[in-house]
């Protein structure tokens, strides 16, 4: 641990206290994903984001909640502020991609305790195979390839299907009359075509050279990842004594 996480949990441990120990009445429950208390809105449990700052939305229930506070990924708290309705909103900013945990530190007035409620989610796109491996891991979850990735003019070729499964890709539509398929990006920005068989694609109707062609291969389209990853968007990596590939976004 660095000496900027051991700050941060520092001072978030010193406002956990001083947060507690001011109001001496309060007494602390135990965590919950529900409360009768508090609905959170945005974001949903489990729900993938891929911008790095979002709007945490929800609601209280003003006559029993004193006051509300956040604390993310147990380093970060401040105080949230709630309208007459009981409706609140605060941009939060995510740093580091992968799992993150909110926690809500709810003070009720009835009862005098103070109630925790967590809400998880997962920020971003982290994805990782191996050449020759017929498995490769999205979002820390263990997916399976119908054929393993291979090298073919130093290029790294994917089944298509693998495209089809990244958070990044809204669809991938495939002609088998026109011997093509296009693939598009989950913010509209990216409209990517190719043929099969030919070493060039089109990016947003732009015609661009690719080092390697995809080709159908027993029945599977094989398609090289970097060029696919790289302009969606997605920063791509390769470490050469695993040969293991690995794709982030945002970059």
């Amino acid at each position: 641990m660095n000496c900027k996480k051991r700050f941060y949990r520092a001072i978030a441990a010193l406002v956990v206290f001083f947060v507690v120990t001011a109001e001496p009445n309060f007494k602390l429950s135990q965590t919950t994903y529900q409360s009768s208390f508090l609905e959170i809105l945005y974001p949903k449990e489990g729900q993938l984001v891929l911008e790095n700052e979002i709007d945490l939305r929800g609601k209280v229930e003003k006559e029993k909640v004193h006051e509300l506070f956040l604390e993310l990924n147990n380093q970060k708290i401040q105080k949230i502020f709630f309208g007459e309705t009981g409706t609140f909103s605060e941009r939060i900013n995510l740093f580091q991609k992968g799992h993150q945990r909110i926690n809500l530190l709810v003070f009720l007035n009835d009862g005098e305790k103070i109630e925790v409620v967590q809400r998880n989610f997962f920020f971003g796109m982290l994805a990782n195979f191996h050449i020759g491996n017929r498995f490769f891991k999205l979002n820390d979850n263990l997916f399976g390839f119908e054929k393993a990735p291979r090298i073919e003019e130093s290029r790294t070729l994917v089944p298509i299907h693998f495209v089809e499964s990244l958070p990044v890709v809204e669809k991938v539509d495939i002609s088998p009359i026109k011997n093509s398929f296009s693939v598009h990006s989950l913010d509209k920005k990216v409209y990517l075509v190719f043929e099969m068989n030919k070493k060039e694609a089109y990016v947003n109707a732009k015609r661009m050279s690719i080092d390697v062609a995809p080709r159908i291969e027993n029945g599977t389209i094989m398609v090289p990842i970097r060029f696919v990853a790289e302009q969606l968007g997605s920063k791509v990596g390769w470490e050469p004594h695993q040969k293991e590939v690995l794709i982030e976004y945002p970059k």
